[in-house]
């Protein structure tokens, strides 16, 4: 069978530069021309295929003009003595903007076959079973053109992207897509087919998609920048390649001269420089070895198939992993199975001794330091492996979980320093894309993975489908005290509340990463989509203000129809919860006075199996504040707005409860009928192209408000609110300080980039130095945008003392005061909205818009006020610092950063000025300042007691004065008495603690009351809560 051609052209973006555009391509991109190009097929049920074509291509040409440099010519940058690195150190290079620019390959083939002969029915795929099938057919999907530098050599008019769409019969269509991997690995095809997917279902109308996606960076630069030492050195530096050396890369690619074959290993390419015999002995070139022609045999067949692993299977698996000495991912697991089966298929020709090889590459987009850009356009891959003896890993199941933990340890290894000499060491070789082909044979394993990448959200059709319900039955999780109380056929609707954790309404709780600290989650989903929300609260304030709920009607009707005697309520009877599993015991709980279902909001859980453990229920509960489980909505809620509506059918408990099932399903189909009632029909998205007088700044105000929503977090603020304001001037001393008026002024600005570090002891009285200075900025700082975060270690929320939460805090700040800074971040905002569907902030993302707003587009200077870094979690203080630091150096004079923190954090900026809060005379005359000012006892002795007993600790000095006022005030009004009270007082911040604590008073009781209050509420009290309690 073969598929007919019904179309070929070359493809252009609609708009091209006014002038060529040459772009040498990065350090890594040049290590991958020799591997396969980067590719994947979609296949897509559908009705009418023939009627989407043109849809299809009016949407890739406008895609295109993101990504313009795929349409144009690879090649290998001229070679010259004394030109840029690439030029001298044999580079790839893209040209574009030509006439002669070769385009995109764009095919158009028929295929007499239907999609289940190239892929699963669909029942089988939705079923969780396990199944192997094998299509020969999809090879035929695949355009056979040759690519730019196929062979190292040829590229002239040969595209480097290839695109062919297949019609299925009258039922589907496949997409195939392929590149040259130099301008692409699987994230970056990913980008692409994101935005192209959503032109070809949203935008084709739209003129300016900058409204909605965000661009792509073609940077290749960026990349190279990440190298450690001098890469445009004639020589690289020993030591830097030593350590990337040490590292599990292939360095086969180095054959020995005399071996046979070996012009077929030679680049032989027109603009490479010349090949000398001499050059190829330099020590800098990778250890000489034969080729390994004996285990290369192409005559073998070569099969398609694909394996589906169940839910249940992975887990199996990663359970045959728990124990191991790291900390491995169900991925790790899987990995280590599917190469252990390849390795006993082998084993014929394998020896016990023979050491075979795993190999599969890196993504550094979030390995360098600082890190790239999600949207980082290009092929950022190294290539590793693992290796054991043939006997290991040919072996039963039992070497998975040895394997699996090589896996994790392997990749942990690759650290953004070692990262950085690999570059340098890459930057240096003579001719880098030699790295290839060294990993085929029966010894080699190559696997590689694009599980975390969304490759099933790539969807071209569904138009005019905006919102999800997800409606179905889940099970409740009962709260601490019954508080909430839900019932069984109760009503739980998504989203976030007083009681959960998190800032959305769904979590996927199994999703996350397993780390050597254990598993640290990364579950949250996004947000419920404003109109959705919006009909939700409509639907609770209508509640009470009726006292009734509108869906009992739908439910009603529901129970009326014929057969509908299935969906009426069972009885309070069998409503019946557990003390736990396994027994008998029943909570006691109030009659309802009603048996209508009551709706619940808070955080669903939602994982891939079904919870019938109380014990785990509960944990999860403490964790997260969950109050249900279902198993559907984390997976589909990063593909488009959703609502989650579960009707209660049990208690995720080992206890039954099938007799709820129909009842439950139907109350949550009630109220999802009045929700869809609530939304009502969306008005065409071209409405502002019929009315271009309708006022956009209404809409624009929703979304800021959205977009600010999703950066803020719970008390982010708090910990700056909290502290004092210094009304009496105690902290006016900064302001007259030599260094910190250096510090503003920008005098011998490169010997300190702008960054003032505020040191000092535990209670010297640092964050209200730092409030104090933020508080006068606007007389300090003229014509400059202010922005601040105090972390806090006290905080309830991770994020109060997180480098994320840092960001997130920062970013607010930034969006909320410079339109300027809004309108370029929105574009990030509304592609995750329109396309990831997640508001999930990371840190690389953030990190990296501000590094290139403060490089690129600052117009108007800014100061940055970081309080308490010590008060930032181990694991974070080094990132901060980094990123604090990395903004001064490019910044120039557009930045200033105070920085404040304790003197132990091992960390540092090598750039900068300090000031040392209790070895300053300014500091300890503001300490003589407020002792003055607050002592009752006017004696200049005892004043001059205090300051010297205090040793700098502004925090000794209140606590202290308060003390010996509460003294003056019961008639210890003279000197000597103050003095033998002064003298009982220990100088040591601690120590003083300890002995407030320590001292028995009338209040001491009411104290630890209100103590233990505070230490065992599940969640901040607030002051009137405390109060009452």
């Amino acid at each position: 069978m073969e598929a007919k051609i019904l179309e070929t052209s070359r493809l252009h973006p609609s708009s091209r530069s006014q002038s060529p555009i040459s772009t040498v391509l990065s350090i890594l991109d040049a290590t991958v021309v020799r591997f396969a190009p980067t590719g994947a097929i979609w296949i897509f049920d559908n009705d009418s295929p023939t009627e989407i074509l043109g849809n299809l291509k009016g949407s890739f040409i406008k895609a295109l003009e993101a990504f313009p440099q795929w349409a144009g010519q690879l090649q290998w940058a001229p070679f010259r003595d004394n030109g840029s690195h690439g030029e001298r150190f044999n580079r790839p290079m893209i040209t574009y903007g030509l006439d002669s620019d070769p385009g995109v390959e764009w095919n158009v083939a028929q295929l007499d076959s239907s999609p289940a002969s190239v892929a699963p029915e669909p029942a089988k795929r939705a079923s969780d079973e396990l199944w192997i099938e094998n299509f020969p057919q999809l090879d035929l999907m695949i355009s056979l053109t040759k690519m730019a530098l196929y062979d190292l050599d040829t590229f002239q008019g040969l595209p480097s992207m290839i695109v062919q769409v297949t019609l299925l019969g009258d039922s589907g269509f496949a997409v195939a897509v392929k590149m040259a991997h130099p301008l692409a690995d699987a994230h970056t095809l990913m980008l692409f087919m994101r935005r192209w997917a959503f032109i070809c279902r949203d935008g084709l109308t739209k003129q300016d998609l900058t409204k909605d996606l965000a661009y792509p960076v073609f940077e290749p630069n960026l990349l190279d920048s990440r190298a450690a030492g001098d890469i445009d050195a004639s020589d690289g530096d020993p030591e830097l390649i030593s350590k990337a050396r040490f590292l599990p890369l292939h360095r086969h690619d180095w054959w020995d001269t005399t071996a046979g074959n070996l012009a077929a290993l030679t680049p032989s390419t027109i603009n490479s420089k010349p090949k000398d015999a001499a050059l190829l002995q330099k020590a800098m070139m990778s250890p000489a070895c034969p080729p390994p022609w004996e285990t290369w045999d192409f005559s073998k067949p070569v099969t398609t198939a694909l394996i589906h692993f169940t839910g249940d299977e992975l887990e199996r698996l990663k359970k045959s992993v728990i124990g191991t000495t790291a900390k491995v991912s169900r991925l790790d697991a899987l990995l280590a199975h599917v190469w252990a089966a390849i390795s006993r298929a082998r084993s014929p020709l394998l020896q016990n001794d023979d050491e075979v090889f795993l190999d599969f590459t890196i993504g550094v987009r979030g390995r360098v330091s600082p890190a790239l850009p999600e949207t980082f356009v290009g092929s950022p891959l190294v290539l590793t492996h693992i290796s054991t003896p043939a006997r290991n890993v040919g072996a039963l199941d039992t070497q998975i979980g040895s394997i699996a933990s090589q896996i994790r340890t392997c990749l942990d290894r690759f650290t953004p320093d070692a990262i950085a000499a690999i570059l340098h060491d890459e930057a240096h070789e003579v001719a880098p894309q030699r790295l290839w082909r060294s990993f085929l044979g029966t010894k080699h394993t190559l696997v590689t993975s694009w599980a975390r990448l969304g490759v099933y959200d790539i969807d071209f059709s569904f138009r005019n489908l905006r919102y999800g319900l997800m409606v179905g039955i889940g099970a409740r999780v009962p709260g601490r005290a019954l508080n909430p109380d839900i019932r069984l056929g109760d009503v739980i609707v998504a989203s976030s509340s007083d009681q959960s954790i998190g800032p959305v309404g769904v979590i996927g709780y199994e999703l996350g990463a397993e780390t050597v600290g254990g598993f640290v989650h990364k579950g949250w989903q996004p947000e419920t989509h404003r109109r959705l929300r919006t009909a939700i609260e409509s639907i609770e304030r209508d509640a009470e203000i009726d006292d009734f709920y509108d869906f009992i009607q739908h439910l009603d009707g529901l129970q009326k129809r014929r057969n509908g005697h299935k969906f009426l309520y069972p009885g309070m009877d069998k409503d019946k919860l557990y003390v736990g599993d396994y027994t008998d015991d029943l909570v006691e709980r109030p009659l309802r006075p009603s048996q209508e279902p009551v709706v619940h909001y808070g955080l669903v859980a939602s994982g891939d199996k079904i919870i019938k453990n109380a014990a785990l229920r509960d944990r999860l509960r403490d964790q997260y504040g969950i109050i249900c489980f279902e198993m559907e909505a984390a997976g589909l809620m990063t593909i488009m707005p959703v609502a989650v509506i579960r009707g209660v059918s049990d208690y995720a408990d080992s206890h039954k409860n099938d007799g709820w099932h129909y009842y439950a399903a139907a109350t949550a189909a009630a109220y999802a009928k009045s929700l869809l009632l609530k939304i009502g029909p969306e008005q065409p998205p071209s409405i502002n192209d019929a009315v271009p007088n309708v006022d956009s700044n209404l809409v624009l105000t929703n979304e800021k408000e959205d977009c600010l929503h999703s950066l803020v977090f719970q008390d982010m603020l708090l910990r700056r609110q909290n502290i004092a304001l210094d009304l009496l001037g105690v902290c006016d001393w900064i302001f007259e300080n030599s260094i910190f008026v250096q510090w503003r002024e920008q005098d011998d600005f490169k010997k300190h980039n702008g960054v003032l570090w505020i040191k000092g002891n535990p209670g010297a009285g640092k964050s209200t130095l730092m409030k104090h200075i933020w508080a006068n900025c606007d007389k300090l700082f003229a014509d400059c945008f202010i922005v601040t975060y105090f972390f806090n270690t006290r905080g309830h929320s991770l994020l109060e003392k997180s480098f994320l939460g840092m960001l997130r805090s920062l970013l607010y700040q930034l969006l909320a005061t410079d339109d300027a800074v809004y309108k370029r971040f929105i574009t990030i905002f509304r592609e995750k909205q329109k396309i990831y569907r997640r508001i999930e902030w990371h840190e690389s993302e953030l990190q990296n818009f501000l590094f290139l707003e403060m490089r690129q587009y600052r117009s108007r200077r800014l100061l940055f006020i970081i309080d308490a870094l010590d008060e930032c979690t181990d694991s974070d203080r080094l990132k901060v610092v980094e990123f604090l630091e990395s903004l001064s150096i490019n910044s120039g004079t557009n930045l200033w950063i105070c920085l404040s923190s304790r003197h132990y954090p091992n960390v540092t900026i090598k750039k900068r000025l300090e000031i040392v809060v209790e070895r300053s005379d300014e500091h300890r005359r503001g300490i003589a300042k407020y002792i003055k000012s607050k002592l009752k006892q006017k004696s200049s002795e005892i004043q001059n007691r205090i300051l010297k007993k205090a040793a700098g600790i502004f925090m000794w000095v209140i606590l202290v004065v308060a003390k010996l006022n509460e003294a003056y005030d019961r008639g210890q009004v003279e000197v000597a008495d103050m003095r033998e009270f002064l003298d009982q007082i220990p100088g040591d911040l601690e120590d003083l603690f300890q002995t407030l604590l320590n001292k028995d008073d009338g209040n001491k009781a009411e104290m630890m009351l209100m103590l233990q209050w505070v230490l065992y509420s599940m969640r901040p009290l607030k002051p009137e809560e405390l109060y009452f309690a």
